[in-house]
Formats: structure tokens, C-alpha cells, sequence
């Protein structure tokens, strides 16, 4: 595809195809990223790329130069590219994240006051309003501290008016009403959200459906109710810093409509609640190993901690990052980790690992076989240790460079708006099938 930026004419295609969103296609090259439209009538209006483009703060992603067809249609905008650095704040809804992440309550507490700060300046103090300020439209550094504002171009600026709001963050005591204070009210419910894991408006009580946003706003029923169940995901309200505590409960509780306090206030000593659960003839608990730290994760034969990894009777002091595979035939444990861009291999023991000089942004174990990606290709890594570890290239896969992700045990990449999921299978795995 041949399109125009700045009286520039650039060439788009698959290697620089990154995502499908519900408006149209991500495309990346360089620095920059592209957005083009699938319904060019959908396409945001030029004087509204003018007005956002005010926006000016290196966290507020906005829409940057028109992007236009060589027939000089308008067909998107350009925005800058964020990079892989980043994750969707809503990952750090749950425990498993934070935990595996080392994210403190002190991360949220610093993230939460730099997305207010950035709410009043410069968005409020340009005269526009966020209005669907809801979990999805943010990204977090992975420094979790730093946030980044997405899909701004749904915001209300001078001359044009909202496009979209997401129930879930909607004021339903006054729906159609946008304002500052309605702005307030959505980043209410998504830093409380930070904070203990679940919606404000969430929670069992036997009166209302599950969902039902609108009628528990409006009765102001949230999880202050004291008819209300948490779910055990849920965390400590102490976590709360007191100020920001008074507010949603004014907020969520109280029907008040107010800004977020100017001082998070200071926090309060944790109760810990202690549940004894006993065995019964119908079933056993048996404590296989006592943790001074959060499990991260755990195998037959490895646990791992905030702080340590744990083989047999053995603890390691490693960073949250290193995992660990054994070798095929004696068994050898060896640390895996990324560093400075290259794919790094260590052994727990005195069996030497020999070098291997391969650039790396992510990386998998499947069944102890090590996958790392990097640009368009996945690449198998088998080892060899009838004497010193020795890794080697077992076989390599091309995936699509920008689109695809590493989970675990499987690739999600996307090819031009379809999704596709691949399941890596290890070649001594392919051998025996």
C-alpha cells in the first residue's frame, strides 16, 4: 500500500503490519506508527487531529500528520510508535501480574498520581475531556510507574464531541452529561481498580445482576456496601491510601461528585486475616514446603519466588526474570534470561554452558526446551551435555515480527486483522508423533 504523509509518499505492507483494531489496521516503521481506517467515513475529522495534536506531553499518545491515498483521500493519521516496552494497565488488576512483576503497592501509588497529574495537564487544562477513560485506553513502562494515554482521538476536544464511553466507567447518576468531574468519576473507578483488583460496582449482592453498572451507581451500591462480597482475589481497602479511601467512598458510596485529593495521604498498618483449614476424611492437605516470599510459579521440580528459585532442597538467589530448563540427559539446571538484547545461559551447577550468540526480545519454556524470538523468527534451542552444556539451533520458525506475542506455551500473532495461535512442539516432541 502506497500512502502520503507530509507530501512524503511511504509503502505499507505485511512486515509492517502490527495489529487490527475495531476501527481499522496498526502499521510501524520506524519511529512512527500508522492508523488506517477500514471505513474512511469512520475516520477521525482533520480539524480534531489539529485540536488533539495540544495534547502535548510525551504520555498522551495523539493522532501527529493526516495520513492520505496517492489519490489524496484521507485514509488515517500517524501517531508516535510506543515500542514492546509497555504493557495494558489492566494487567495490573490481578495478583498473578503484580507478583511475577514485583509491583508494590508504592508502584500504584506513583502510577495512579502520574495519571492524574496528566489528566489535569495538559488534557483539562486544554479544554478537552478524556470522557472514555476506561481501563483499555491506558498503557504502563515497564517501569510501572509511567503510564501512556491510547486512543485519544474518541476524546472530547473544542470543536468536536466525545465518541465512545465504556459502561463500566460511566457516571449513570448523570449518563449523558460530560465534564470534568464525569472525567473524575472513570479514573475514580480505574485507580480503585489498581489498588484492589476489582471494580468498585463488582462484588455479589443479592439484589442486583451481575454487571449491572447502571442501577448500582445510581443506589450507590459499591463494595463499601456492607452487603456486599468480595471476591478472595480482592486486596486489603488498607492498601488505600486514607485521602484517595475518603474519596470513593464519598464518591462510590455517597453519590458526591469531586475531584481526587491533591495528597495521597498516608497509609495505614495491614491487618492480616488468617483462615485455618483443616483436613477431613474427604480430603488431605499435606505442606509439601513452607515460602517466606509469594510463589511465582510451581512444578514438580522447581518453585519460584519474588526472591528465590527453588530446586529440591536447593534455593537460589536469581532475578525475576531467570527461568530455568533442565538438559535432556543428565539433567543439568540452567538459567535463562535476556540481557542487553542476547539470549544468556548459565548452569546451577560446575558443568560449564557454552556461549551462544543469539539476539533475543522475548523468550519460552516448553517441557524444557528453551524458544526465543527475535524480529520474524522463533528458534528452537536443544542442548547437549554428555559433557560441558552445550546449546545449538534445533529449528526456526517465521513469525510475523511486529503482531506476534509469547505466552505460555503458545504464539498469538496476527496476520492482516485475523488472529492465529500457534503451538510451538519440540522437534524430539514432532519426532515421536
Amino acid at each position: 500500500m502506497q500512502v502520503i504523509v507530509q507530501g512524503k509518499k511511504i509503502s505499507l505492507n505485511q512486515k509492517d503490519y502490527v495489529t487490527q483494531g475495531g476501527e481499522g489496521k496498526i502499521f510501524q516503521k520506524g519511529k512512527t506508527a500508522y492508523k488506517i481506517y477500514d471505513d474512511v467515513d469512520k475516520m477521525i475529522p482533520l480539524g480534531k487531529i489539529e485540536e488533539l495534536s495540544k495534547l502535548d506531553s510525551p504520555n498522551i499518545v495523539h493522532p501527529k500528520y493526516p495520513v492520505y491515498s496517492v489519490k489524496k483521500e484521507a485514509l488515517g493519521f500517524t501517531m508516535d510508535w510506543l515500542g514492546d516496552d509497555n504493557y495494558a494497565l489492566c494487567k495490573l488488576f490481578t495478583n498473578t501480574f503484580r507478583d511475577a512483576n514485583g509491583i508494590t503497592n508504592d508502584h500504584v501509588i506513583e502510577l495512579v498520581e502520574n495519571i492524574k497529574n496528566i489528566i489535569i495537564a495538559p488534557i483539562h487544562e486544554q479544554n478537552c475531556l478524556m470522557v472514555d477513560g476506561n481501563e483499555l485506553n491506558y498503557l504502563v513502562r515497564s517501569d510501572f510507574v509511567t503510564p501512556l494515554f491510547i486512543d485519544v482521538n474518541s476524546y472530547q476536544t473544542k470543536s468536536f464531541p466525545p465518541t465512545a464511553i465504556m459502561p463500566s466507567i460511566r457516571d449513570w447518576s448523570n449518563p449523558d452529561e460530560f465534564s470534568v468531574l464525569s472525567d473524575w468519576f472513570s479514573f475514580a473507578i480505574v485507580s480503585f481498580q489498581l489498588f484492589i483488583g476489582i471494580h468498585p460496582f463488582k462484588g455479589k449482592h443479592k439484589k442486583y445482576k451481575k454487571n449491572d453498572f447502571e442501577n448500582r451507581v445510581k443506589d450507590c451500591v459499591s463494595v463499601f456496601n456492607k452487603d456486599v462480597r468480595l471476591p478472595p482475589p480482592a486486596r486489603d481497602f488498607d492498601l488505600i491510601p486514607s485521602q484517595y479511601k475518603d474519596w470513593y467512598y464519598n464518591l462510590f458510596e455517597k453519590g458526591l461528585r469531586l475531584p481526587p485529593p491533591g495528597d495521597p495521604g498516608g497509609l495505614k498498618q495491614i491487618q492480616v486475616k488468617t483462615i485455618v483449614v483443616n483436613s477431613t476424611d474427604n480430603f488431605e492437605i499435606i505442606e509439601i514446603k513452607e515460602f517466606k516470599s509469594g510463589i511465582i510459579y510451581h512444578n514438580e521440580s522447581v518453585a519460584k519466588t519474588k526472591e528465590k528459585l527453588y530446586i529440591g532442597n536447593n534455593d537460589y538467589k536469581v532475578s525475576q526474570d531467570v527461568e530455568v530448563l533442565f538438559t535432556p540427559f543428565k539433567n543439568v539446571p540452567v538459567l535463562c534470561k535476556i540481557d542487553n538484547g542476547k539470549i544468556q545461559l548459565k548452569s546451577l551447577n560446575s558443568t560449564e554452558v557454552h556461549p551462544i550468540d543469539l539476539a533475543c526480545t522475548d523468550k519460552m519454556i516448553i517441557n524444557d526446551t528453551l524458544f526465543i524470538k527475535n524480529r520474524g523468527q522463533l528458534t528452537e534451542i536443544q542442548f547437549t551435555d554428555t559433557g560441558n552444556v552445550i546449546p545449538y539451533v534445533q529449528q526456526v520458525w517465521n513469525i510475523e515480527e511486529k503482531s506476534s506475542k509469547l505466552f505460555s506455551n503458545i504464539v498469538v500473532q496476527s496476520v492482516l486483522g485475523r488472529a492465529y495461535v500457534c503451538i510451538p512442539l519440540p522437534h524430539y516432541k514432532q519426532s515421536s508423533l
